[in-house]
């Protein structure tokens, strides 16, 4: 039964939110619950299978729609989305960087590699303090990432297992991008990815993009 949320609901409770725009908005949570403990998880994984896997998202018939972009008078044309999806002149996907204007017109494994950069950027910008913990250490060793996660939050142990799949384009697999290698591999030549790769400590070879 519905109803509505109270002081007493968040006293001793811990309360998760895993929402990618929120990178954009760090201190919201602060000022939405004043006495409450802040901690940020930085999740992070490599720019290969991250722009892969939201090059599939936006070609997805399924839909990842997030904003309506002619409400503020813009237009898409995205080679590669744009002349490919039903709406493709008018639907952004996923998260809506501060740049996002300067990239109506570009090809989407360039939009697709903004997002990534991006999001990433504003955290640094924002010298907030973090746990950073990267998807593919999770991947090869789930138990112990969720360890580290746990003990940073404060809370009980939790037992890792398999989850559910949820809003995935695919079923998950390692090395994924290699079905647009070519175009990855161009990607990983600009000083951009390579800067940002170094800072989120990953390796530019290859067969460590599991």
């Amino acid at each position: 039964q519905k109803r509505p949320f109270t002081r007493q609901d968040c006293d001793d409770k811990v309360l998760i939110f895993k929402t990618p725009q929120d990178c954009y908005r760090i201190g919201i949570f602060e000022k939405l619950f004043p006495n409450a403990e802040i901690k940020y998880i930085h999740l992070t994984r490599g720019f290969a299978q991250t722009v892969n896997g939201l090059m599939d998202g936006w070609l997805s018939e399924t839909g990842f729609f997030a904003h309506n972009v002619d409400q503020v008078g813009a237009k898409l044309n995205i080679p590669g989305y744009t002349d490919k999806i039903n709406g493709g002149d008018k639907w952004w996907n996923f998260d809506l960087p501060s740049n996002w204007q300067q990239y109506i017109d570009k090809p989407l494994e360039e939009v697709c590699l903004n997002q990534w950069a991006e999001a990433h950027f504003a955290i640094f910008r924002s010298e907030v303090k973090t746990l950073m913990i990267k998807f593919e250490d999770f991947i090869l060793n789930p138990q112990s990432v969720t360890d580290q996660i746990t003990n940073y939050l404060g809370i009980g142990k939790l037992i890792s297992k398999e989850l559910p799949m949820v809003m995935v384009t695919f079923t998950p697999s390692n090395y994924r991008w290699k079905k647009r290698e070519s175009m990855i591999t161009d990607l990983s030549k600009l000083d951009k990815v390579q800067k940002l790769m170094n800072l989120l400590d990953y390796n530019m070879d290859p067969k460590t993009w599991i």
